[in-house]
């Protein structure tokens, strides 16, 4: 399961201590997720403890699919792979002697985000800390366009309390952002909603953008990829070309978490 669930979240070309350090969230990640199940079964998993799209790449992936991406190099990548997640897989992250919620995303705005702006909850491990690298990783801003008949269409369904005036200006106001730099609610038409909602009706990359209309579009400048909280992936990678192993990279990620080992966890 390391193994398939390192493959699809993150790039093989990454420096090893990164590879170790995502191969640790994953696997620390599925052992919270699996406990949360034990103790309040969801029942749209019909009695498993977790779910994945290997097809699309989505929380774990195959051998076989992996090999089928990334052809000429497969051998190569895959024993990075390998490697990477066999070297750790005795290790989690542990708080109060507990697998933590290891949360993780691609890239941020520089520095993560507070998980209590993102969920309902928080916990000590996962607030904002410096993320130095990020604004070096590919795709750190893009402009995401869409028309102002898509954006209407999509901004009515959200919610039959929305009524959009005659000036799309109007329709859409950001409201404040966190000191991370990540948009918290937006007004759509009278109505306050959490920024999430919005970025997850359009795909918007991030709750980290500035808006501008114009010509009958909706511009979107976009900062980082992902809910910005926990483990930066991009981040992680920079940090540790900067020299730092992968307990390092974690503890700097987590804070106030500790690495564990799994069979001294009960």
């Amino acid at each position: 399961f390391i193994r398939g669930a390192l493959a699809a979240e993150m790039p093989p070309t990454f420096h090893p201590e990164a590879l170790k350090a995502q191969a640790v969230a994953a696997h620390t990640y599925a052992l919270c997720v699996q406990a949360l199940q034990q103790d309040s079964p969801d029942p749209s998993l019909k009695g498993a403890d977790l779910s994945a799209d290997p097809q699309n790449w989505k929380s774990y992936t195959t051998e076989k699919i992996f090999r089928q991406r990334y052809g000429n190099m497969a051998d190569a990548y895959w024993k990075a792979i390998t490697d990477a997640a066999d070297q750790v897989s005795d290790y989690i992250m542990v708080y109060e002697n507990h697998p933590i919620v290891a949360a993780y995303h691609s890239m941020n705005t520089g520095m993560t985000e507070d998980a209590a702006n993102v969920w309902t909850g928080n916990a000590p491990y996962l607030t904002p800390v410096e993320s130095r690298g990020d604004a070096l990783a590919p795709d750190f801003q893009v402009q995401q366009d869409f028309p102002a008949p898509e954006v209407k269409k999509a901004l009515e369904a959200l919610s039959p309390e929305v009524s959009l005036g005659d000036n799309p200006q109007d329709w859409i106001i950001p409201g404040q952002r966190s000191p991370s730099g990540y948009i918290l609610s937006v007004t759509i038409g009278g109505q306050d909603f959490p920024a999430k909602d919005l970025r997850t009706l359009l795909g918007l990359r991030s709750t980290s953008f500035l808006l501008n209309y114009a010509n009958d579009t909706f511009s979107f400048t976009v900062q980082g990829y992902g809910h910005g909280v926990g483990l930066s992936q991009y981040g992680a990678d920079w940090y540790a070309r900067q020299g730092m192993d992968f307990s390092e990279i974690l503890s700097h990620y987590y804070p106030t978490a500790k690495l564990g080992i799994v069979k001294e966890i009960s």
